[in-house]
């Protein structure tokens, strides 16, 4: 498997985290990733906000497909296309 520590560390992680974790407190919470790369931020946000669910959305195939392969801890439960972009639904697993 991939370490994706030496491929891309997330920017400021710790102070999005802080920014985003609050709206993602109540059960049924959404977030949407458009850049959702390698999936850094958004599993931070899930960790910090185990209820919330994500989307995440990239144009970058090899991205998503890594992101989906190594999952983060958390299940891909579907994919969808839409004008060009490809989309992972991630739920906590």
């Amino acid at each position: 498997m991939t370490d994706v520590t030496t491929i891309h560390q997330p920017v400021l992680l710790r102070d999005c985290v802080d920014l985003v974790a609050p709206a993602l407190a109540n059960p049924g919470s959404i977030a949407v990733d458009c850049t959702l790369g390698l999936a850094g931020h958004s599993t931070a946000f899930l960790k910090a906000s185990p209820h919330a669910r994500l989307i995440g959305i990239d144009r970058d195939t090899e991205a998503l497909a890594l992101a989906t392969q190594l999952g983060n801890g958390y299940e891909v439960s579907k994919y969808a296309s839409s004008k060009g972009f490809r989309v992972i639904e991630v739920m906590k697993a």
